[in-house]
């Protein structure tokens, strides 16, 4: 079978149609892009003279409630700073990190361009001492730093360990008493366990409860004895010894006289 020769015969006319199609197209496209710059470039410039205007920075930074020092120098604007382009939940969650003994703080715009942070220290139940240096510990097992003349350690039980997983079990005592013996609560002077896990219990009048191994099930049981015992007996010379040998068992040294029948 013969195959036939193919021709292409140039058409100058379809030619020059298709080039300007081409160009009309090519125009289109540089003209779009222009616009866009434009666009891009007014707006960008728009946010830089707003974001540097005066009518928007901020007039004054009000610090009200806690505020711990240095506070103010760690702040993420200040009065150069255009009010309306801070994020508070960022400037917030920024400035809990940097200052643990913060419980929270909040951050508030007014139209009078003042920016108000209110700060709340978190509430310490214990003290304890870290390298001769007075720190505080909340209920959370937060450690924290308290100027001095916020809280007085003098009212708060202090804490010693010699595990560092000895620490949250007292921090759960400490708020079990509280909650369940708040008159027994108010009497720890101090609570400290040995490299044996062994909870010792020190009151304010001297006494000292040998505790033994500390189990949240028993506490609220022991607790009622040391009470019952402290009743009825009182301390002819300090420190007077309360010693557990069992849930059941609670034995004195000789510093306790009873002063009534039981």
């Amino acid at each position: 079978m013969k195959r036939r020769k193919q021709t292409i015969k140039f058409r100058p006319k379809y030619a020059g149609r298709v080039a300007k199609e081409w160009s009309q197209r090519a125009i289109r496209a540089l003209v779009g892009a222009g616009l866009i710059a434009t666009t891009v470039g007014g707006a960008m410039g728009v946010r830089h003279v707003w974001s540097r205007s005066d009518a928007f920075k901020i007039r004054e930074i009000i610090l009200q409630g806690d505020i711990p020092a240095g506070l103010q120098n760690k702040l993420s604007f200040d009065r150069t700073t255009n009010m309306w382009m801070i994020r508070p939940a960022n400037a917030q969650r920024d400035i809990l990190v940097m200052f643990p003994e913060l419980r929270a703080v909040s951050i508030r715009r007014s139209w009078s361009r003042n920016v108000v942070v209110t700060g709340h220290y978190r509430t310490p139940i214990a003290w304890f001492s870290d390298k001769g240096k007075t720190r505080f510990i909340d209920k959370g097992n937060v450690a924290f730093d308290l100027p001095a003349d916020t809280v007085d350690p003098a009212r708060l039980p202090q804490l010693q360990w010699s595990a560092e997983s000895d620490r949250l079990p007292m921090l759960h005592a400490l708020a079990q008493w509280a909650e369940r013996h708040p008159s027994f609560s108010s009497q720890i002077a101090k609570c400290e366990t040995d490299t044996i896990h062994r909870l010792q219990v020190e009151l304010a009048d001297g006494t000292v409860v040998d505790w033994g191994e500390f189990n949240p099930a028993s506490l609220d049981l022991r607790t009622e004895r040391v009470m019952r015992v402290k009743e009825n007996y009182h301390a002819a010379s300090t420190p007077a010894r309360l010693l557990f040998v069992t849930d059941d068992r609670l034995v004195m040294d000789a510093h306790w006289t009873a002063t009534k029948a039981m």
